[in-house]
């Protein structure tokens, strides 16, 4: 894939230009030959402050990272440990602030070291939530090594050349690359402008300290809160759907406290971070009393079915009767687990949109609800 611009052979023909324009006709990325053989290890750094058990926050961090990083096609991760590459993830917690942070080192046979990281606020969380926001600064810091490898060694980024005249070449070659991550990142297309954004921003060019300072603050801010934007956006265009619409909720929240932990010496991008938050908040909220209804709904529906099966046979339903009833009501419902309960039996289930369970009981001649 190629940068494409406007009226690139009148451009490209102009003498001034043609450095420009050859820079920007590089492939914006390319597959590696072979991934990089590279070890790892994860460190906690946490003092005396434990949100989560310390093999939790591994898994929840550190193992989300490595699948990441694996899966990316540049690192192949070995166990050996006599490879000369190696990456180094180092989860640090701050008490005072209940701040995580992932840092991601990874040292490669002649190149330098290079370093990601992703940061979030924990504040306010229960023990589900931390493990999410784990998981959050995990998958973010990975995908920005990744980037960053891609970017910075399989792509090479843009260098200086020497200026014709008077004109700065870097200058408008690093714009132009600018502009086409900004096309890219609003047209979602995520990881190509964060891999543009990085060459740009690794750019040795003397001319270009605004543009690079640009993109470094895409990198830190920019990207992440119009990803934050977007998935508030498609939650509510899957506002039928609770289990999407909490999935971008959880996503949206996590790249809102991204933003607040990596931005917190910013104060109006700290403002702007703890108002969305609450507005999230809220919606959270609203959803979670539609979830318990649609959930009440459903256990009444169930309710009644159990109980015309109960009044046709006299015997407390088995699983394969369970089955039949979940499929006239179009799998709303599912069965967690059926348990013996005195003369009776009690049935677990639960709501696939919502994930709500309720119980049943089947017992003295008749069929009820567990309150």
């Amino acid at each position: 894939m190629f940068l494409l611009f406007q009226q690139p052979s009148r451009f490209c023909s102009n003498t001034i230009y043609m450095a420009a324009c050859f820079l920007l006709m590089l492939p914006l990325s390319a597959n590696a030959a072979e991934p990089i053989k590279i070890s790892s290890r994860t460190e906690i750094s946490n003092g005396d402050w434990f949100p989560l058990p310390v093999e939790d926050m591994k898994a929840a961090a550190g193992d989300t990272a490595l699948s990441e990083l694996s899966s990316g096609g540049i690192f192949e991760l070995v166990k050996n440990r006599t490879v000369d590459n190696a990456l180094t993830l180092n989860v640090s917690l701050i008490g005072p602030a209940e701040t995580a942070k992932l840092t991601i080192e990874a040292n490669i046979r002649n190149q330098p070291t290079y370093i990601s990281t992703a940061s979030i606020s924990l504040r306010g969380l229960d023990y589900k939530g931390i493990y999410d926001a784990l998981e959050h600064i995990g998958l973010t810091a990975a995908q920005r090594m990744n980037g960053k490898i891609e970017a910075l060694v399989v792509a090479p980024p843009v260098t200086a050349a020497k200026p014709v005249g008077n004109v700065g070449l870097e200058n408008s070659a690093l714009r132009m690359r600018y502009d086409e991550a900004q096309k890219l990142k609003r047209n979602y297309q995520y990881k190509r402008a964060r891999i543009l954004f990085e060459q740009i921003a690794a750019s040795n060019a003397n001319d270009a300290t605004q543009i690079k300072a640009l993109a470094k603050d895409e990198l830190r801010y920019g990207l992440t809160v119009f990803e934050a934007k977007q998935a508030m956006v498609s939650m509510g265009m899957a506002s039928g759907d609770i289990k999407t619409v909490n999935a971008n909720l959880t996503r949206a929240e996590n790249l809102y406290r991204q933003v607040l932990a990596e931005n917190r010496d910013d104060l109006l991008r700290t403002k702007e971070a703890q108002l969305a938050l609450d507005n999230l908040l809220v919606s959270k909220n609203a959803v979670r009393v539609v979830a318990k209804a649609q959930s009440r709904s459903s256990a009444r529906s169930v309710e009644i079915m159990m109980k015309q099966q109960f009044f046709m046979t006299f015997k407390c339903p088995d699983r394969a009767e369970i089955d039949d009833m979940s499929k006239q009501m179009r799998n709303e419902v599912s069965l967690v687990k059926i348990r013996n309960k005195g003369d009776g039996k009690a049935y677990t289930y639960r709501h696939k949109q919502s994930g709500e369970e309720f119980s049943l009981s089947c017992a003295d001649g008749d069929i009820a609800l567990i309150r």
